[in-house]
């Protein structure tokens, strides 16, 4: 809280304080400090414990002068293994939010292409993170490739994509000013497949840090179906939307009551 409300110094003095080093700022005092952030990164038990720590390791490094490309490693030297695992995750988006946070938040100085380069990175491993894919697009801003960001974020290609990807289709459609118009075409092509698609799309979920495997088949999704009748109804095609209402009644018996019938 302290950092990002611009006090630097009184964030460093809550570290040394949770290290128990008061009033004492010397190179000594936050070596201490700093070892004592890596003992409690080895002996956290929990993976969002151990993430902490990281984060609190991180942030005393570039409190204390470090690059920021130094402090990046110091997350990137705990995520070289168990890429897809739910703390391989939580742990790319902590180190995007700080990047982001120290560069656009708080109007530090850092290379244009670093926060796009980590943020494309991230999207790769995880293109259905919403927090990247919004991390993603604030870092494209300006850059005047909108093609490029439809290509990795929108492209037709043969793979079965599930609903949160749909979603995101459809607001990435929308996210720079004028180019909706254009767009729409686009997007009602991705949602027509959506809700034609048959076959399953396997995505993971994590629960109690046990994976499992979940069916996901967007044509039974009524999220899907909502977001084509509201893109219709703002299209002005209201024939068509009332075309998939029907539609999706019928394919979605049981949720009528969940968004279909208000609308």
């Amino acid at each position: 809280m302290e950092w990002l409300e611009g006090g630097s110094d009184l964030a460093v003095d809550v570290i040394l304080l949770f290290a128990g080093i008061k009033g004492n700022k010397s190179g000594a005092a936050v070596l201490r400090c700093r070892r004592m952030l890596e003992d409690g990164i080895q002996r956290a038990s929990h993976w969002k414990d151990r993430e902490a720590w990281i984060k609190l390791r991180a942030l005393l490094a570039l409190l204390i002068g470090t690059a920021m490309m130094e402090v990046l490693r110091i997350f990137d030297s705990h995520m070289a293994t168990n890429r897809g695992r739910i703390d391989h995750e939580s742990l790319t988006v902590a180190s995007l939010l700080f990047l982001y946070r120290h560069g656009i938040s708080l109007r530090n100085a850092i290379p244009p292409a670093m926060l796009r380069q980590q943020a494309e990175k991230a999207l790769q491993d995880y293109p259905n993170n919403s927090i990247i894919l919004g991390i993603f697009l604030e870092g494209e801003k300006g850059q005047g490739i909108w093609g490029r960001v439809k290509g990795l974020l929108g492209g037709s290609d043969a793979k079965g994509k599930d609903v949160a990807r749909r979603i995101e289709e459809v607001w990435v459609a929308g996210w720079e000013k004028g180019r909706w118009t254009s767009e729409i075409e686009r997007t009602r092509s991705g949602l027509s497949a959506a809700t034609e698609h048959e076959r399953y799309v396997h995505f993971f979920l994590w629960r109690y840090d046990t994976l499992i495997l979940v069916p996901d088949r967007t044509r039974a999704s009524f999220v899907i179906w909502r977001i084509y009748i509201e893109l219709e109804i703002q299209a002005g095609v209201l024939q068509n939307a009332k075309n998939l209402l029907f539609r999706a009644l019928g394919e979605c018996p049981l949720v009528k009551g969940k968004g279909l019938t208000a609308i």
